[in-house]
């Protein structure tokens, strides 16, 4: 028969001691904390590209990493058979770093240009032309006017003398009513040709009617919004880059530019479909390599609630915001830990069962 086994003082409360644990542990009310890993992939907040079409526009596209969606687009089409021409400054090619509000490159247009300028030459000649109708005619034509005005009352005056005599002459029968009747009508004649002239003179004197006033002055707007337009198209030309940032090397043909906003930095992981009901958002981030040269922290921003595959596992993608970093570079794929909410002893045991 074996021998059995007797308990002794020291077993006996090494026994007490984990019976002991194992009890306080289930009746203490505390929590244990869960931390998911994964692999993320560092890259820029914002990234603005320039890229050329296959039919030769130009379009921007300004991307968000943080929210997914692209936070602007311009599309530059150039009208078929102009002659364009689409540079980068040698500013931009020579340096790597972008700084806000930088002219990146030049669009020229040479229809753009001629329409340009052949409007401002009509906008110059309609102003003046306006100038012309509110000052009146120049001093020649109102000396001329004044002179006809002068002699149209010369004429009257001598033309009223004859009717006066020839009514005289009437009275006594002297001379015959057709005769009398001609010269008058003659007279009412010279008496209009007073009051047109007086007419010419005051216009020449005052300048247009205020109709003709009021249709200059609409060409005149019509044609201002038209070369707004103009320079507002002409200045969607110059490329501008919206944010500080350094210029990236783009492998793709259509990109002619890439400029990545290196103020702050974004982490995309895959988080396992079965976690994703272990995050709130707002949850701590560390991501590193495994010294402090290279290493990071943020908060978790955003979730992307669309299922997908990866490796054959459904997953789910997260996006943190770092604020604290040493030594990432965009482009990175390093070890990352999403610090998930404490689990009750209950949940924890059930979740290191699955």
């Amino acid at each position: 028969m074996a021998p059995v086994n007797k308990l002794t003082p020291t077993s006996t409360i090494r026994w007490l001691v984990a019976a002991g644990v194992l009890l306080l542990g289930i009746l203490l009310p505390f929590r244990i904390p869960y931390t998911i890993k994964t692999i993320g992939k560092i890259q820029p907040r914002r990234e603005w590209l320039v890229i050329r079409g296959d039919d030769g526009q130009i379009s921007t596209q300004l991307w968000n990493h943080g929210t997914g969606l692209a936070e602007r687009m311009t599309v530059t089409q150039m009208l078929r058979g102009d002659a364009a021409d689409f540079s980068l400054l040698p500013s931009v090619l020579n340096s790597q770093k972008v700084m806000a509000g930088d002219t990146i490159a030049v669009l020229r247009s040479a229809d753009l240009a001629q329409s340009l300028a052949s409007k401002e030459g009509q906008l110059a000649a309609a102003q003046a032309s306006l100038q012309v109708l509110r000052t009146g005619e120049k001093r020649p034509l109102v000396e001329e006017a004044q002179h006809q005005l002068e002699q149209a009352v010369l004429q009257a005056g001598e033309q009223k003398r004859i009717v006066a005599r020839l009514a005289a002459l009437r009275s006594k029968q002297l001379v015959s009513d057709q005769e009398y009747e001609q010269a008058f009508a003659a007279q009412q004649t010279r008496e209009a040709e007073i009051a047109i002239a007086r007419s010419r003179l005051s216009s020449l004197q005052t300048g247009a009617k205020a109709e003709e006033i009021g249709l200059m002055q609409a060409q005149i707007r019509s044609l201002e919004l038209e070369i707004a337009a103009l320079r507002q198209k002409s200045a969607n030309y110059f490329l501008c880059a919206p944010f500080s940032g350094q210029r990236l090397h783009h492998i793709a043909s259509d990109t002619l530019l890439a400029v990545a906003e290196t103020d702050s930095i974004i982490l995309t992981m895959p988080v396992r479909a079965r976690e994703l009901a272990m995050l709130k958002g707002g949850e701590v981030v560390e991501v590193g390599n495994g010294d402090r040269e290279v290493r990071g922290r943020g908060h978790l921003i955003f979730i992307n609630p669309v299922l997908e595959l990866l490796n054959g596992e459904q997953v789910f993608w997260a996006v943190a915001r770092i604020d604290e970093s040493e030594g990432l570079v965009p482009g990175m794929f390093l070890k990352s830990e999403i610090r998930g909410t404490p689990l009750s002893k209950y949940r924890f045991l059930q979740r290191f069962l699955e």
